[in-house]
């Protein structure tokens, strides 16, 4: 966790940065996800942080030609229900999932 935030430190970050930025964010988010369950800040801190980074790297990759554009869609859409969830995480604060907010 503190090495994403060491990352997300970073002015600018180079191509390996990021994909391992997002890889870390993958693994954290994983680890975490189990002992810690539900939408929590760190959470929200880290899916923002992971797709950010994989959007950036994905308009690269179609940029240049190296993903179709169908893999690209598929980014797009996994990013925006990343930041769905992050922004979700940011607002409750905590919650179990399943459990409505009163």
């Amino acid at each position: 966790h503190s090495l994403v935030i060491a990352y997300s430190a970073k002015e600018r970050l180079t191509r390996p940065q990021q994909e391992r930025k997002v890889q870390l964010c993958l693994q954290v988010l994983e680890v975490l996800g189990t002992v810690d369950p539900g939408f929590t800040n760190w959470r929200g801190k880290l899916l923002h942080e992971m797709a950010t980074s994989l959007l950036l790297l994905s308009r690269a990759d179609y940029a240049s030609g190296s993903i179709a554009e169908t893999v690209f869609k598929r980014r797009l859409y996994f990013c925006m229900r990343a930041l769905a969830t992050a922004k979700r995480c940011m607002q409750a604060g905590f919650a179990q999932p399943g459990r409505s907010e009163q």
